[in-house]
């Protein structure tokens, strides 16, 4: 009983800082599009739009395809939460869809986003129309989010990749996971313990993965400190979005996120 007790109290905490945090959080948009240096903000938090997409701006007058990473939210955590996370994420060259789903675990509202942002691409009138490779997708979230990254990877073999931060992902599931997947999680994290669900995770997932924990990395590191995440994320996804070796390297063992010192505990199988 002590045990629930306690569990249910971090619950609770945590879901509390994120509702302190989102207050905190300007919404970037009014109705339509907000300029964000090199990255669009298309959509309204603040109105809760069903899809707010971050994209770079060189989007609106390229000719190029881009490609794309679906996110999904944590328990009951604002889209607006990941706002820095999620427009870093553009300015590396991607279209970064989300929606204002925070209760996704099974990977289905990943699966619908990407269906919407393909449709958007087939739309004449859209800014998206005739901009994304629907061939480059990922799946990824934090926490439930990273749940439902894993799940909707599994499940649907549009996604090439998938990352997961700080999933509470169940092994039942991660079982059925074929795609590469890179799963992050921290030393310091009381909510989503590495040993109950993300390691097991890692272990059990049957394709290509890589796993590696920060230090002193709490639940909620992807809000505070995106910039700890987002290279690495990057890389991950042009690894095997391109079939580009030279950002695989970076995750095989001697490459340079087994030597970055803010990580530990490094593990990669299959590649």
């Amino acid at each position: 009983m002590k045990r629930w007790t306690k569990t249910l109290s971090l619950i609770l905490a945590v879901l509390m800082l994120c509702t302190v945090l989102s207050t905190g959080f300007q919404a970037k948009a009014a109705g339509g599009a907000v300029q964000m240096g090199d990255v669009v903000q298309l959509g309204d938090f603040e109105k809760g739009s069903l899809h707010i997409v971050f994209y770079p701006k060189a989007l609106e007058t390229s000719d190029q395809r881009w490609p794309l990473i679906i996110w999904a939210n944590g328990t009951m955590c604002a889209p607006v939460l990941y706002t820095q996370l999620l427009k870093d994420l553009a300015a590396e060259g991607f279209v970064v869809v989300t929606s204002s789903n925070v209760m996704s675990a099974d990977g289905k509202d990943q699966v619908k986003s990407l269906n919407w942002i393909l449709q958007q691409n087939e739309t004449e009138g859209s800014v998206f129309y005739g901009k994304i490779d629907g061939d480059r997708a990922a799946s990824m979230g934090h926490s439930q989010g990273g749940r439902s990254a894993v799940n909707a990877a599994a499940a649907d073999s549009r996604f090439v990749c998938a990352v997961s931060i700080a999933g509470s992902n169940f092994t039942s599931e991660a079982k059925k996971l074929s795609a590469p997947t890179l799963f992050f999680t921290g030393t310091a994290d009381l909510f989503v313990l590495s040993s109950l669900w993300v390691k097991p995770a890692y272990k059990n997932c049957t394709g290509p993965a890589v796993y590696t924990s920060l230090k002193n990395g709490i639940h909620i590191t992807c809000m505070l400190k995106p910039d700890v995440y987002v290279n690495y994320c990057a890389q991950w996804l042009r690894a095997w979005m391109d079939q580009d070796d030279c950002a695989l390297a970076v995750f095989r063992p001697g490459g340079a996120l087994s030597r970055d010192g803010i990580w530990k505990d490094f593990a990669a199988k299959n590649f």
